[in-house]
């Protein structure tokens, strides 16, 4: 009698942990956002905003309205240096907790652009009626590189792993 018990509690130990490794196999972890973001700012192919949700999807990123943003200059310098600005946040700062945004700018298939929002913007606080929080880092200014009439389709990521297209230009 007491074999048939080991015997059994062994048959379930075994069981217990044949179905605990079959469900780690056929589930896939989701990676933590940094590395979601990295897999995403190394994608290629972003030549518009289908390609652009596409490899933001195979990344593991969440398209999102919350997160907005908008380019309000972009500026020629010299040779194929340009200067980008405008300004970008996510509106839920329960998420964000009111952390820099990052904007990615892909040219001709590959990224040209990694920047963080740096400072306030007034006019889109009041806009957006942001929270003290949310409204710390808004702007964005950064120089990239991108040949004339290229286009530029420029992505805003937050820290918790969901992003937003904010525009699709072509480079002055």
């Amino acid at each position: 009698m007491r074999k048939n018990a080991i015997a059994y509690g062994i048959g379930g130990a075994l069981i217990v942990i044949l179905s605990f490794s079959l469900t780690l196999w056929l589930t896939e972890p989701e990676l933590p956002a940094p590395e979601r973001i990295g897999l995403f700012k190394a994608a290629t192919g972003i030549v518009d905003e289908a390609s652009m949700n596409e490899a933001a999807r195979a990344a593991g990123l969440k398209n999102s309205p919350y997160v907005r943003g908008a380019i309000d200059g972009l500026n020629r310098l010299d040779g194929n240096t340009v200067n980008i600005s405008g300004w970008a946040t996510e509106t839920v700062t329960i998420v964000s907790k009111g952390a820099p945004v990052l904007l990615m700018a892909f040219s001709q298939g590959r990224n040209v652009l990694a920047a963080e929002t740096k400072g306030a913007r007034p006019d889109v606080t009041a806009t957006l009626n942001l929270s003290p929080e949310a409204s710390r880092d808004v702007a964005f200014s950064a120089r990239l590189n991108c040949t004339p009439r290229a286009k530029l389709i420029v992505v805003a990521v937050s820290v918790s792993g969901t992003y937003n297209g904010i525009g699709t230009r072509d480079c002055p």
